[in-house]
């Protein structure tokens, strides 16, 4: 059977950084995230008895479709879709159809769609009927920041101690409150580093522990801006976790470096725009493009100071929405 889903890339206001079970993807945190309703993975999966293997082909953004070789990223695929087999009871091959509509492997969150869109699709193919809990558990398996890509809106990933409890679920619906995540773009290509290794060294920074000892108080007060809609107390918060997670990422062995000479430069351009009462907060994934977390009613003045900066290349504007869903045109 042939289903298709779109599931949204999302950003972390607090971060998953440094894995506590590497095998099952576990946190040593909650982390609280919004939905990006720009940055989107469609995704065929189709069970067929004509299969003789599991295949997978990409489109990624801007590029033909052509099939994966990657062989590390398409057995994460592989050994998602056999677990959903298993379950499901069914020993068919399966063909993997998927595209992106935003640069991926760029610190934009192209996992936690490609991954989101993948557990709702090829669940639905095998006929397996799941809450939205246990579509979350699934998508984590395959990248742990993709569970947060199956609630609406505004999602809280609970750490949990194990696989059964560590799940994501929506705080708020998309229409809680107007923000905006407006992606400044300034290297669209393939990061030295990816999120999996930075995840690996994470641990060896002398600063590691320090994090992890202050991460539940930040959860508490991020929770307590959300819920209070205090748009000043969020964005301290999140420039203060964005700085944690990158001085981690910078003083692990090896030293890993995302910002570049685009990141500071709209860091500072955003720093200058506060002064003249003008808001936006900015936020990092594992890359050098920024994430500018602002109200919807200064996306549109913060887009038309960033666009003037000569390191950016696009600015991608996103607001919270609907998490991963079925839909009714296939790729293939």
């Amino acid at each position: 059977m042939k289903q298709t889903a779109i599931a949204p890339a999302n950003i972390a206001f607090l971060k998953y950084w440094g894995k506590k079970d590497e095998r099952a993807n576990l946190p040593w945190t909650d982390t609280i995230s919004m939905t990006m309703d720009r940055c989107t993975t469609k995704t065929t999966v189709d069970f067929d008895t004509s299969y003789k293997k599991d295949s997978l082909s990409v489109s990624f953004y801007n590029q033909e479709e052509s099939e994966v070789r990657d062989q590390k990223k398409k057995q994460k695929v592989f050994d998602l879709i056999s677990r959903i087999r298993t379950e499901a009871g069914i020993q068919t091959y399966a063909r993997v159809v998927s595209e992106n509509s935003f640069p991926s492997d760029a610190g934009i969150a192209a996992s936690a769609s490609a991954f989101a869109a993948l557990t709702v699709a090829a669940a639905a193919a095998a006929g397996l009927q799941l809450s939205e809990r246990e579509l979350t558990l699934l998508a984590r398996l395959g990248s742990g920041s993709a569970c947060r890509s199956i609630p609406d809106g505004y999602v809280l990933w609970k750490k949990g101690s194990s696989h059964e409890t560590s799940y994501a679920k929506s705080l708020y619906p998309p229409s809680y409150w107007n923000l905006c995540d407006l992606v400044a773009v300034v290297d669209p290509g393939k990061k030295a580093f990816s999120s999996t290794e930075g995840h690996e060294y994470a641990p060896t920074s002398e600063f590691f522990n320090e994090r992890i000892k202050h991460l539940p108080k930040r959860v508490s007060l991020l929770k307590e801006a959300l819920k209070k809609k205090d748009f000043e107390l969020l964005g301290t918060l999140i420039e203060e976790e964005a700085r944690s997670m990158h001085a981690i990422a910078l003083s692990s062995q090896p030293p890993i470096v995302y910002w570049n000479d685009g990141t500071k430069q709209i860091i500072s351009c955003l720093l200058e725009l506060r002064k003249t009462h003008l808001l936006g907060y900015y936020t990092m994934d594992a890359g050098s493009n920024v994430h500018i977390i602002c109200q919807q009613k200064d996306a549109g003045n913060i887009t038309k100071y960033i666009e003037q900066l000569d390191q950016v290349q696009m600015v991608l504007t996103n607001r919270p929405c609907e998490g991963a869903h079925l839909v009714e045109e296939h790729l293939f």
